[in-house]
């Protein structure tokens, strides 16, 4: 392999490591938006119990769809159904109402603590209510945060959110340094082969960083390796990747004396663009 050939592949090597390493960083998974805005009069509410409510959950799905306004005014009305009302399943249900509007509110801490509430374990969403929890908590107490969704897997194997919340508790992992259960579970959201989550397995978490996918590593490592196979062994290449290394490949490519800055102005020519 020619010098600049293997130069060229040290600083995509470079590139590919620093790109694993600030994604699993710094990637934050996203909350789902807890009342999606519609033009309709009548909006349709993202949970069964509340989308055709029977006579004991119609107030608490009016309140979820703006009556009445004002936050407090909700949160007297769900405190209410919470203490009095006779079936456990309203009550549970009314908390995590009450939960999606400190949610709304932006009242995290507060939101969590509802979701957590043990009154909605009985209910058809208390995997939904861990779920938030889990994301309203994760900056404040990621160890929590990783029990609550360790919960969750554990608890409801078929909840529609189940990938988002493992790949939440494996980021949640890296920023406790609990690497190799973080890597377990990559490699294991990997093998499952769920068709939307492929990508956000240990191997395409890092390629996805630079666009530098799955097909591609096959391609470079058959066309500069002669070893596409090589491909089964890149978690070994990654942990043998030092810090020292990482350092000393900055510091020999990513100088200000080594690199090119064009400028490219249509219609000019060179000459007219020199002094």
């Amino acid at each position: 392999m020619n010098q600049i050939a293997r130069q060229c592949l040290v600083a995509i090597g470079v590139a590919f490591c620093l790109g694993l390493l600030l994604k699993i960083l710094f990637a934050a998974p996203s909350t789902p938006v807890p009342f999606p805005r519609q033009e309709s009069e009548s909006p349709s509410l993202p949970w069964e119990p509340f989308r055709h409510p029977g006579d004991d959950l119609k107030e608490i799905a009016t309140v979820l769809e703006g009556q009445p306004a004002s936050t407090q005014e909700k949160l007297d009305r769900l405190d209410g159904f919470s203490a009095d009302h006779q079936s456990s399943r309203v009550r549970g249900l009314a908390d995590f109402a009450r939960g999606l509007v400190l949610l709304e509110a932006r009242r995290a801490g507060e939101a969590a603590e509802s979701f957590l509430s043990p009154r909605i374990d009985s209910t058809e969403l208390s995997s939904h209510a861990l779920y938030f929890a889990s994301g309203e908590i994760d900056d404040a107490d990621r160890r929590q945060a990783i029990d609550i969704l360790d919960r969750l897997i554990r608890k409801d194997p078929e909840f529609a959110l189940v990938n988002e919340a493992r790949l939440r508790r494996g980021r949640l992992l890296v920023e406790e340094q609990r690497l190799e259960e973080a890597a377990g579970l990559f490699r294991d959201i990997l093998a499952d082969g769920q068709p939307d989550f492929i990508d956000e397995g240990l191997y395409e978490l890092a390629g996805s960083s630079t666009r530098f996918g799955l097909v591609d590593l096959l391609a470079a490592f058959a066309l500069f390796d002669d070893d596409p196979a090589l491909i089964n062994r890149i978690e070994a290449g990654f942990r043998a990747v030092t810090p020292a290394m990482v350092s000393a490949a900055a510091r020999r490519y990513l100088r200000e004396d080594n690199r090119s800055v064009l400028i490219v102005e249509p219609g000019r020519t060179a000459a007219e663009i020199e002094p």
